[in-house]
């Protein structure tokens, strides 16, 4: 029986194992004519350009940083601590704001807490405590000076 090869449309026996005119591989193409999927491969990940994708590793560490530095800056810009001659006020938030604040004459506890790094760059947490709450009302971290601001807080209390 002669079938059309696929490829030059040619007449080939359907026993052939290739078309005589073009040489396409008629014999696996069955007494139907049609095409049957033996296998399906995709290229692995990093086999086709291992570079590239190094490069988009590097990229989303980048971006990552750059996520966790504005998220730190949003929260610098959204907080503000303020010393009065009559209280400490710290304010926080961006859409929603929260106020917290001890008269100095309540304080009954200051505290700075400064680690090592935290010295040489000469900043550290502020913490406030009165004498109405069991625990610290008032807690800034990276606040600049904050042995002078806690020296403000004593002179004013």
């Amino acid at each position: 029986m002669l079938i059309a090869c696929p490829e030059c449309s040619g007449q080939v026996s359907d026993k052939a194992k290739a078309c005589p005119h073009c040489g396409y591989p008629v014999k696996e193409l069955g007494s139907g004519g049609e095409e049957e999927t033996l296998i399906e491969v995709t290229p692995g990940i990093f086999g086709n350009n291992p570079f590239m994708h190094l490069m988009v590793g590097v990229l989303c560490l980048v971006v990552v940083g750059l996520i966790w530095y504005l998220v730190e800056w949003l929260r610098c810009r959204s907080t503000q601590l303020v010393v009065t001659t009559q209280r400490t006020i710290l304010r926080t938030g961006i859409l929603s704001k929260q106020t917290s604040e001890v008269r100095h004459s309540d304080i009954r506890n200051i505290q700075v807490v400064q680690g090592a790094f935290e010295r040489m760059l000469k900043v550290g947490t502020l913490e406030l405590s009165s004498a109405a709450q069991s625990d610290i009302e008032i807690v800034i971290k990276g606040v600049p000076d904050p042995q002078g601001l806690a020296t403000l807080i004593r002179k004013n209390q």
